[in-house]
């Protein structure tokens, strides 16, 4: 029913596009053009080669995104948008309420892996659940987003955000995804001098609610659930003799065990081989799964894959601007006045650019390119364009 509705209503938006498109201003829609030629070019791989036809729904649904942004431009207000954010706050709450099975099963179950890696039970309509990066991605967007929508309240109500934001951390740090703890712990870098300078919260106390509180938590869970499942004389002998390793023996993340990679470089290698074939056009969308049957963990190479050099050419300048984009804003705020919308929404398309260097992300319709085309058009539209015109 989902697919069956994006490709009903894409002719409807193409028709709709067409009969504005005088109206329709490049320089303030340059991101989507940008970006549609970037999908329109993953379109020729899926006829040149034997990628499968049904990968154009990928095609489609961005373009439905892409269209609809641009004809909310025409007509939308400010406060109007925001329904927009607020209908990604609410999509977020949805994906992370139909992946209650990884965490009730993280306590029921003794071996706890599942939380790093797929559950192996339907997740929503016969689906498999997100893997531990998109759920721990979801739950940082989704204490970030909180604060934007109810910015009034969580001003007033701060020991509220800050266990809101204890759980969201917790669950990241349980999930043992590297790259969204890395990414953690560049919002805790980053939002530390948002919080000292609207906030005046001192060092030591926002160190200890944004990294002491979090361990704890993770410290007292971990323990909590030993206690269930290991025997009370092997626990005690544990502390007694302060043997971590037996504590937490269960709850370490599958690796191989010749390597701490999780197998990124490999896939990167072997794409990159084999898109040489057709390094101009790429092999369609999904041309990273075309290759080697499985995601390529980076946004670059997914669209080298999928678009080939001449849509690589348009993500990266794409990617590009939106990060200049984003940090003039913030330079510029944080040596005036920062609005917490320049900050929640510039902090949002950061996570998701430094996400695209390990995962996907926003190069392939998604969670993340939702989001993160939300919230670029926000900032371009209403901070850029009506506020002061692109200079």
């Amino acid at each position: 029913m989902r697919q069956f509705l994006n490709i009903f209503i894409f002719p409807i938006l193409i028709i709709i596009f067409l009969s504005r498109l005088n109206e329709i201003s490049f320089k303030n829609d340059l991101i989507f053009f940008l970006s549609f030629f970037y999908i329109i070019f993953q379109i020729p791989g899926l006829f040149i080669y034997e990628n499968s036809y049904k990968n154009m729904v990928y095609v489609i649904s961005s373009l439905n995104v892409i269209f609809i942004f641009i004809l909310v431009n025409l007509y939308f207000k400010k406060n109007e948008y925001l329904v927009f954010i607020k209908i990604t706050f609410l999509m977020l709450i949805l994906i992370l309420s139909l992946n209650y099975r990884v965490f009730v099963n993280f306590f029921l179950v003794e071996n706890s892996n599942v939380f790093y890696t797929y559950i192996d039970h339907d997740y929503a309509l016969g689906k498999i659940g997100p893997r531990s990066t998109g759920t721990s991605r979801s739950w940082l967007l989704l204490f970030i987003l909180s604060n934007f929508i109810f910015i009034k309240f969580f001003s007033k109500q701060r020991k509220i955000k800050i266990c809101l934001y204890v759980i969201c951390a917790t669950v990241i740090l349980l999930s043992q995804s590297r790259t969204m703890i890395f990414i953690l712990s560049l919002f805790i870098f980053l939002n530390y001098f948002y919080e000292k300078k609207f906030n005046q919260i001192g060092f030591f106390k926002y160190f200890f609610h944004y990294v002491g509180y979090p361990l704890l938590a993770l410290l007292l869970i971990l323990l909590l659930k030993t206690n269930i499942y290991v025997k009370k004389d092997n626990l005690s002998t544990a502390i007694k003799n302060n043997n971590p390793a037996i504590i937490i023996k269960n709850f370490k993340r599958p690796i191989d065990p010749q390597t701490i990679s999780s197998g990124r470089l490999k896939d990167w290698e072997t794409i990159l081989n084999l898109v040489k074939q057709s390094v101009i056009f790429g092999f369609g969308s999904q041309g990273d799964r075309f290759l080697i049957n499985q995601s390529a963990s980076n946004g670059l190479i997914y669209a080298l894959s999928s678009s080939g050099i001449i849509g690589l050419f348009f993500f990266i300048t794409l990617s590009i601007y939106c990060f200049w984009l984003v940090i003039r804003k913030l330079s510029t705020n944080f040596l005036k006045t920062l609005n917490y919308e320049d900050y929640y929404g510039s902090v949002v398309i950061l996570i998701i650019l430094a996400r695209s260097v390990l995962e996907s992300s926003y190069a392939v319709f998604g969670v993340d390119w939702i989001i993160f085309y939300t919230f670029i058009n926000y900032l371009y539209k209403f901070k850029f364009v009506d506020d002061n015109g692109i200079k």
